[in-house]
């Protein structure tokens, strides 16, 4: 069974009017007018048969579900490929301008006023709670590895910003290869920094409203009864993938909201308060330093928010961070960030006094506390950490005097 729907699934039978291999056989009941727009019927009827035979199948048989699975997968992408293909095609004009005079015109009115998206966007809402149950941590990993490739390849087309917010959770998957695909669905790597180095990010990072609007959403009883984790549920390395994945769309979002920013902020000073500055986690300390630092570099408003009595962490704390934490990169970047803080001297008053300034933005402590940790290197018991961290923050501190 599991060869034949293979074989259908990647001949041009999975083309054909009626969605037959998507519907298990069945032929959908839709209007004649929906079936010529649309070209082939969505439904996920098959897709539910197979996830649940990908969890449920011996474990002898369970590769060629998988196999199965994916054969399907390339034939859902065919046919949406198809009506976004033949779609634009109808909405392009005719080399002669004279042809809209023609059939073409009569043919391209007739479907232009049927766009095939709300379907797509149909499919959409049936797939996703048919996802997240196989992205399950009890799931086994050849359903979980399906998830990640269907997010990654199909839903990221639909619903680009819940098809991410599913690709972060399955980061931190502990299963190597699952993991390893979602992070490419993401345009993530393992050991690069966070950065937008690919020119192809820009076209597949969402409004960074929109994202963290479902990531670091804290009370998620607005979603419904599917069960849909958000940033505060995911392990240390979904949670990496995360907040790196909402950097980038922070960078490529110049009209990032403020209030998602800071939510972005309370999300990253959350983390830092729970792993403490002698965490053994030392990716989420770094990743959380460096999206703390390109926060506070690229917006506004997350400098005035990190100032603000009823932030999470101001100032002090993260120059305490960049003496104390344990890794030396989370150590540069907390530096780094405080330096930004300092240099902007719009936080701290109109018209401020080089010495207010001083006193008022935590510059005259954070040198003291750099002295005292530098001269014990005079002595025999000193720590090497503090003080790599204290020359660098002595040095951001140095630095935005001299800019000021």
């Amino acid at each position: 069974c599991y060869g034949v729907i293979c074989s259908l699934a990647r001949s041009k039978f999975a083309m054909a009017k009626g969605g037959v291999i998507f519907n298990c056989g069945g032929q959908a009941t839709l209007s004649t007018a929906s079936l010529e727009n649309e070209g082939v019927v969505h439904s996920i009827a098959t897709a539910a048969l197979l996830f649940s035979c990908s969890s449920n199948e011996e474990e002898n048989l369970r590769p060629r579900s998988v196999a199965s699975l994916d054969a399907l997968l390339g034939a859902y992408c065919r046919a949406i490929k198809g009506i976004e293909e033949s779609k634009a095609s109808l909405d392009c004009p005719p080399d002669n301008p004279w042809e809209l005079t023609s059939t073409f015109a009569g043919v391209s009115t007739s479907v232009s006023q049927n766009d095939a998206r709300p379907a797509l966007q149909s499919l959409a809402a049936s797939l996703f709670p048919l996802l997240w149950s196989a992205a399950k941590s009890s799931q086994p990993k050849s359903s979980r590895l399906a998830a990640a490739r269907w997010s990654s390849q199909l839903m990221k087309s639909l619903d680009i910003v819940n098809a991410c917010h599913l690709l972060c959770f399955l980061a931190g998957d502990i299963d190597v290869t699952t993991a390893s695909v979602a992070r490419d669905g993401l345009g993530l790597s393992l050991d690069a920094d966070v950065g937008i180095d690919d020119p192809k990010v820009t076209t597949m990072c969402p409004s960074f409203e929109a994202l963290v609007g479902v990531l670091f959403l804290k009370d998620n009883s607005g979603r419904g009864s599917s069960w849909r984790p958000t940033y505060f549920d995911f392990t240390p390395n979904g949670q990496c993938a995360a907040l790196r994945f909402a950097l980038m769309s922070l960078l490529n979002d110049i009209y990032g909201d403020d209030k998602a920013v800071k939510k972005f902020i309370a999300a990253i000073s959350s983390s830092l308060l729970e792993l403490g500055p002698g965490s053994s986690n030392i990716a989420l300390l770094e990743v959380c330093a460096i999206c703390l630092r390109s926060s506070l570099e690229a917006s506004k408003s997350a400098r005035e928010w990190i100032t603000k009595e009823s932030s999470l962490i101001n100032c002090q704390s993260i120059a305490q961070l960049a003496c104390s934490a344990s890794s030396s990169k989370a150590r540069r970047h907390f530096a780094e960030a405080c330096g930004i803080l300092y240099e902007d001297v719009s936080l701290y008053g109109k018209n401020i006094d080089l010495e207010k300034w001083a006193e008022v933005s935590g510059v005259s402590e954070a040198l003291n506390v750099c002295s005292n940790k530098l001269n014990a290197m005079q002595t025999s018991l000193f720590m090497v950490g503090e003080v790599h961290g204290a020359a660098f923050l002595g040095a951001a501190c140095v630095r935005s005097l001299r800019m000021v």
